[in-house]
């Protein structure tokens, strides 16, 4: 008598990687991957954009704050260096005539991240036909 092996199913990604989350959940409800597994693979997307995107907001407000320390710290060096109120007065003069070219470049590219941030975000819903704030809990049934 020889024992029947039994194996059991798994679904893998060429290549031995994990499985995405439509092959998981078709795995799991084959009757329902269709939609709800697309779906998750575009949220998972969308979420792995967002946080890149997080990472480079806070990374530029992080290298922002790190230059205008430097230039404060200038201002004061080039102040204590300073013989008449003139010199002062232009030292000043330059600090604030550069910390709002700064702060005008920097809301800039804040806005430019923010709004490729923002923008990504609704992919998932758009591919799908749904607008941003839409009831999709009734996609979800066959």
């Amino acid at each position: 008598m020889t024992a029947k092996s039994t194996t059991r199913s798994t679904t893998k990604s060429p290549g031995g990687a994990p499985p995405s989350p439509t092959q998981f959940l078709g795995a799991l409800f084959p009757e329902s991957a269709a939609w709800p597994g697309a779906a998750l693979d575009g949220v998972n997307n969308a979420s792995q954009e967002y946080v890149k995107s997080v990472a480079e907001v806070n990374q530029e407000i992080a290298n922002f704050v790190q230059s205008r320390l430097r230039h404060d710290i200038a201002l004061g060096e080039s102040l204590a260096r300073c013989r008449t109120l003139a010199d002062a007065t232009k030292a000043q003069g330059d600090w604030l005539k550069q910390a709002t070219d700064d702060y005008a470049a920097e809301t800039q590219k804040l806005f430019e991240l923010g709004s490729r941030l923002m923008g990504g975000s609704w992919m998932p819903l758009q591919e799908f036909g749904a607008k941003p704030g839409a009831d999709v809990s009734e996609q979800s049934e066959p």
